[in-house]
């Protein structure tokens, strides 16, 4: 068989040549279920921004019976708990403007109430049916590691790491934190806010991601999700180069 392989003079990169159907039914007849790195042609790949969800009769029953007797007990629960957080968020925030918020973390009695937001935030992660969350290894310190990043992206459930993980700096949108109760949370645990139609605003999240990950300005470990966007879990997607920029 000829061989289908282009070599390229850029470095090792190859470009595959998709075979004819000939020799797809020659190689199928060899190896049906050929490895990807060793395949002539290119696999197919799931689209990792496309979900499918499939319910059987039973799970509908389920949702219907849940919607009705414990999705509005849950929903009472969980926005009593963000007026509660929204309320502290706003007192520990009170003389501090936008960009105090940006330039230095909270400190004294205020620092002090980040442990109430982790209490609180863990008890909506409960409310929402993450009864039991697993950790598994141990998780580096941030003289070890400043920064540390978390994939795949998958849901807006994900932000629910952040209260598991003692509320690490994280990077958000700007338009989160103008969501009415939860935009407050969102400034009292000092994300790096992105505007993304903003070109210049890429190199202020590089010099802000240097910034907190250098341990003399005092600010916590930070977590970012390096794929920059949600996809369905069926693949990793490329990383956005913020997270590992200090380390170049």
């Amino acid at each position: 068989m000829p061989n289908n392989t282009v070599g390229v003079d850029s470095g090792s990169i190859s470009k595959r040549i998709k075979p004819n159907a000939d020799e797809q039914q020659y190689y199928a007849s060899i190896n049906p279920k050929i490895l990807r790195e060793s395949s002539i042609f290119e696999p197919i790949v799931k689209n990792p921004f496309i979900s499918t969800l499939k319910l059987s009769i039973l799970d509908k029953i389920k949702i219907g019976v849940n919607g009705v007797l414990l999705v509005p007990i849950r929903v009472t629960l969980i926005v009593s708990t963000l007026l509660v957080a929204s309320v502290i968020a706003f007192c520990i925030t009170i003389g501090y403007s936008d960009k105090d918020l940006k330039e230095k973390p909270l400190s004294g009695w205020r620092k002090k109430f980040r442990g109430l937001f982790r209490f609180l935030g863990r008890a909506i992660v409960f409310f929402c049916g993450f009864h039991s969350i697993k950790k598994i290894g141990k998780r580096a310190t941030i003289d070890e590691a400043s920064i540390f990043v978390a994939a795949p992206h998958t849901s807006y459930f994900d932000a629910f790491v952040f209260f598991i993980l003692g509320l690490p700096s994280g990077v958000s949108r700007s338009e989160n934190a103008k969501i009415p109760l939860i935009g407050y949370i969102i400034k009292a645990v000092q994300p790096i806010l992105v505007t993304r139609e903003d070109s210049k605003n890429k190199m202020f999240v590089i010099e802000e991601i240097k910034k907190r990950s250098n341990p003399e300005n005092k600010w916590p470990q930070l977590l970012i999700f390096p794929e920059g966007t949600t996809t369905n879990g069926c693949c990793l997607i490329t990383f956005k180069p913020g997270a590992f920029i200090p380390a170049r």
